[in-house]
C-alpha cells in the first residue's frame, strides 16, 4: 500500500511488487485505497491492493521471513481491524 499511497497505480504496483519480490526480507502488509490525501485504509484485502498476487510472488520467490499486518483503517476500537486482517492472513498466506 505504500507504493500505491505515494501515487503509482494498481497495475503499476503490481509489476513494481513483481520486480521487488526476490529481494524482499521483511514485509508488513497494508490495504487501502487511494494515494496521498485521498488514501482510506483499509483490512487486508478490502482495499485495492492485489494481495493474493503478493502472497502468491513472495512464496514463488522463497520468502521465509514475517507476515506482519499495518492497519491504518477506520476499525481501531478493540482490535476490530487488526482482526479482520489477521482472518484475511490466515486464510490467504497459511
Amino acid at each position: 500500500m505504500n507504493v500505491r499511497w505515494y501515487g503509482w497505480s494498481v497495475p503499476e504496483c503490481d509489476e513494481f511488487y513483481q520486480q521487488l519480490a526476490p529481494y524482499v526480507f521483511h514485509t508488513h502488509m497494508k490495504d487501502g485505497t487511494g494515494s496521498r490525501e485521498n488514501y482510506q485504509g483499509a483490512a487486508l484485502g478490502d482495499g485495492e491492493i492485489h494481495l493474493d498476487y503478493v502472497v502468491e510472488l513472495l512464496k514463488d520467490a522463497g520468502y521465509d521471513g514475517v507476515w506482519c499486518a499495518e492497519y491504518e483503517g477506520p476499525e481501531v476500537a478493540g482490535g476490530v481491524g487488526y482482526r479482520k486482517c489477521l482472518e484475511w492472513m490466515q486464510q490467504h498466506i497459511g
